[in-house]
Formats: structure tokens, C-alpha cells, sequence
């Protein structure tokens, strides 16, 4: 290749010297990664469950169903309070001190589960409610319809139905009163 044919083709005479341009592609080939070990990453990032936090969630579902007016459902039921008979189902989810990501998911055993008692009782609405107490001094409560796309018991108007949320992408309230003329 001429030297002239090589400028052209690849900027500079050191872009030909490297083999490509200035933009990083074709330089050296990437270095190995390791797979990662993905039961020791768990076991690192893991936050047990402990007596205090069930409690502390048990007390969120009961200060929302008595707010709402709904009935708290026992451990093994997939929701956590139930409205108007089984027609509306609310699953509780509290966030507590030192909790720093902000996302509520349903996981999808849980939600096969709430989708076939759903479709069993004929369920017309599914709520995600978060009680944010990782601020003690500021706690909020934040809402959203859950359902996956094209579900009648998700919202139409909603673009982004699934089952994971963010808080910042829920709707808030400063206290459970607030959350009342949301959930119907």
C-alpha cells in the first residue's frame, strides 16, 4: 500500500501505524473478563430479613388497610390487602432506613400467582403501593396500576404498565389518607 493510498484511508500516517483511526476501534484487542461469580456477588450484597423489618412492613399494610378500608390478607395470600370483596388487590411494599435504590418489583413468581387469583376472583384493579420510610423524617407514600400490557386491570392511559417501578415514576403522597381517591 502506498503510503498516500494508507494517509487517506486512515487519517494519518499514525492512524496507519495503529491500523484504524483515532476513535479507539481496531487499536488492541479487549482484555479478558472473568465470569462473574454471581453467588458470591449476592452473598455480598445481601440484606438479611430480620424480625424488625417484617414487623415494621406488617405495620405498613395494616395502617394502609385501615386507612382504605380494606382487609389485610394473611402471609401465603398474594396480596397484601384486599378491596371491595376481591375486586381490587394491593400489594405493600416498605422501603426502610439505609435502603438506597428506589425500585419496587413484583418478581415473577409472585406475579403469576397474583395474576391467577386475579383471573379467578375476576379482580379489576392491581395496585403497587411503597411506603418510603428510608427517611424517617420525610416518609411518603408513592401508587401506580400494575399489569402487563394489554391487561384490562392495568392502566390504558399508561404507556409503561409492568410490574417494577421506580418511586420517581409513582404517584405520591405525603401520608396513607392521601393515597385514598387514588386507589378506587
Amino acid at each position: 500500500m502506498q503510503l498516500a493510498t494508507a494517509i487517506l484511508a486512515y487519517g494519518t500516517s499514525q492512524g496507519a501505524e495503529k491500523a484504524w483511526d483515532t476513535r479507539g476501534r481496531g487499536r488492541k484487542p479487549r482484555p479478558h473478563v472473568e465470569k462473574l461469580d454471581r453467588s458470591k456477588l449476592s452473598k455480598k450484597f445481601s440484606v438479611p430479613v430480620n424480625t424488625e423489618k417484617i414487623r415494621a412492613a406488617a405495620e405498613s399494610v395494616k395502617k394502609l388497610a385501615s386507612v382504605l378500608g380494606g382487609v389485610v390478607t394473611t402471609n401465603s395470600h398474594p396480596w397484601d390487602i384486599l378491596l371491595n370483596g376481591s375486586k381490587v388487590g394491593i400489594e405493600v411494599k416498605r422501603f426502610m432506613p439505609g435502603h438506597k435504590h428506589l425500585k419496587a418489583t413484583v418478581h415473577p413468581e409472585s406475579r403469576e400467582k397474583k395474576v391467577a387469583f386475579a383471573d379467578k376472583t375476576k379482580m379489576k384493579r392491581m395496585y403497587l403501593v411503597v411506603h418510603d420510610a428510608s427517611n424517617p423524617s420525610k416518609e411518603s407514600w408513592f401508587v401506580r396500576r400494575v399489569g402487563d400490557k394489554g391487561d384490562p386491570r392495568s392502566d390504558p392511559k399508561d404507556p409503561r404498565t409492568g410490574w417494577s417501578y421506580n418511586t420517581r415514576k409513582m404517584y405520591s403522597a405525603n401520608a396513607p389518607e392521601g393515597l385514598k381517591g387514588m386507589i378506587k
